[in-house]
């Protein structure tokens, strides 16, 4: 009743519906008669503060591995699965990827990817590859695009710590 009402006075059927959506606060009032429900949304509200600590501590496992996975696989050459959605170049496309890794999304392709080395790759860059015709200024680089053989200690170490918290 009161949200038709404050639809008619205030003339926009959006707040006749935020109103409306205002009445499922009555359950909190229905808390306070059921005393399991009672106990149950104390302890909930209790263990916040220790959730919001094992939420920063895998916020930090996350940070970590992301700046390692960055600057081991920054570089890396795109395959099957590390592209344009999951790669290392930047940080914060480190941290998503890091999310993928734990939602189990395609991660053993990622791994493979992330494992690719020399014919698939490029050890070095040169300056011979790098450009067709070599001039003056053109240097060789101490970098290429292969993978790392760290690859499967530090994903299976990330999933594991990830995991078990």
């Amino acid at each position: 009743v009161a949200g038709n009402f404050a639809g008619i006075i205030f003339d926009d059927p959006r707040t006749a519906t935020v109103v409306r959506a205002l009445r499922l606060l009555r359950i909190f009032n229905l808390v306070n008669f059921i005393r399991p429900m009672k106990i149950i949304l104390e302890t909930l509200v209790l263990s916040l503060p220790q959730l919001l600590n094992i939420m920063v501590l895998v916020m930090i496992v996350y940070t970590m591995f992301s700046i390692a996975a960055v600057n081991l696989f920054a570089t890396t050459k795109y395959g099957t699965r590390l592209g344009p959605t999951g790669n290392f170049n930047t940080w914060t496309a480190g941290m998503m990827t890091a999310y993928q890794l734990i939602a189990q999304d395609e991660w053993q392709m990622i791994l493979e990817d992330l494992r690719v080395q020399h014919p698939e790759c490029s050890e070095k860059f040169t300056a011979n590859l790098r450009y067709a015709e070599v001039w003056e200024g053109a240097v060789d680089l101490s970098f290429g695009d292969c993978g790392s053989s760290l690859a499967l200690p530090l994903l299976i170490t990330f999933k594991i710590l990830c995991e078990a918290v």
